[in-house]
């Protein structure tokens, strides 16, 4: 075990003037963490201990993570390392396993990081070319806005028909001040990284903390409405949940090159499926090759039905949504109203 704790993580961010500490917060299906985190661990690589049970140094290579792992499901893979390095070592992680997903930040959490911060930077980056046709309006748009106000000249932009549904936030940065703590100027992107430069580590994992807190009670409302079938005394059984229904603002043109490209494999949907098309709707008995278990859809050009099945997994559906907005439909919502307002960030 090494000497070092959290205070010594804290006092690491606090020293290191000039070289950004980059958090990478992603979703971990671990019920026993010492044999999740050795499974990491490659050739070039080792775990190591810390005096808190709950943080943990990991190396590959040239790479070191502090993994703080006090959160069961939400795990922060702290690092001074090469933002690079480290996102091509967890991406590989990612891609590989069923235990292990990115946090995928719907915009409208991006766009309240803080309590009464406004972002000083908003990027905006849509990329519908495996969607939509050529003829489509802002088939790829990207949009990078610095200064004060950012998220009123978005809101602009939005209200422009032909742009509406391409204008999805992807990074966002503000700068959160404390009079107890000190202050910390953050960057986030729309899969759980922080890029953080300040002098309050406190701080870092508070502002963590709060966008964590928003992301685990959308993925947590969507988990109430997995279908469970519960047997009865006298031999029957009662259905238990609810599908979600996304609505889209941009109507799906061709259903079968839609489906075909969802349901591909391929990332970032991670879905396999065949589409069966009849009467204008596809149906697909799809699996999620993230976590291996299947889900039902039912899509028409103005809508997507889900259907998750017991031990499925609310971060599917993050994942749909998040990468619809930047890959279809930035406007789209969802049906439900208290779902519809988590994913907005409400």
């Amino acid at each position: 075990m090494t000497t070092v704790d959290r205070a010594t993580l804290a006092e690491r961010f606090e020293d290191s003037v000039g070289t950004p500490a980059k958090t990478f917060v992603l979703e971990a299906h671990a019920p026993d963490h010492e044999p999740f985190l050795s499974s990491l661990v490659g050739a070039g690589g080792g775990l190591y201990p810390t005096r808190d049970a709950y943080l943990h140094i990991l190396t590959e290579g040239d790479l070191e993570f502090w993994v703080d792992h006090l959160d069961d499901r939400f795990w922060s893979f702290h690092t001074w390392s090469s933002a690079v390095e480290a996102r091509r070592y967890l991406k590989d992680q990612v891609e590989r396993r069923r235990d292990l997903d990115w946090t995928w930040l719907p915009s409208g959490h991006l766009s309240q990081l803080w309590p009464s911060t406004r972002p000083r930077y908003l990027r905006c980056d849509f990329r519908g070319e495996d969607f939509l046709p050529e003829h489509s309006p802002a088939r790829r748009l990207r949009i990078g806005i610095l200064g004060e106000n950012t998220d009123e000249l978005i809101k602009l932009i939005a209200n422009h028909r032909e742009y509406a549904s391409a204008i999805s936030v992807d990074q966002a940065a503000v700068r959160a001040v404390d009079p107890a703590f000190g202050m910390v100027e953050e960057v986030v992107n729309r899969t759980g990284r922080f890029v953080a430069k300040g002098d309050s580590f406190a701080l870092h994992q508070e502002l963590i903390g709060g966008v964590v807190t928003r992301y685990r009670r959308f993925v947590e409302m969507v988990e109430q409405r997995l279908l469970k079938w519960h047997p009865l005394d006298d031999g029957g059984a009662t259905l238990q949940g609810a599908p979600v229904t996304i609505q889209l603002s941009r109507p799906i043109e061709d259903l079968e090159v839609f489906a075909g490209e969802l349901f591909s494999c391929r990332e970032p949907f991670r879905l396999w499926g065949i589409p069966v098309i009849s009467d204008g709707v596809a149906e697909v008995d799809a699996v999620d090759l993230h976590i291996g278990q299947r889900l039902r859809f039912e899509i028409a050009p103005t809508w997507i039905r889900i259907f998750l099945y017991d031990g499925g997994c609310g971060n599917s559906i993050a994942r749909l949504v998040s990468n619809l907005q930047h890959r279809y439909d930035a406007s789209v919502t969802l049906f439900q109203e208290d779902l519809a307002a988590a994913l907005h960030g409400n």
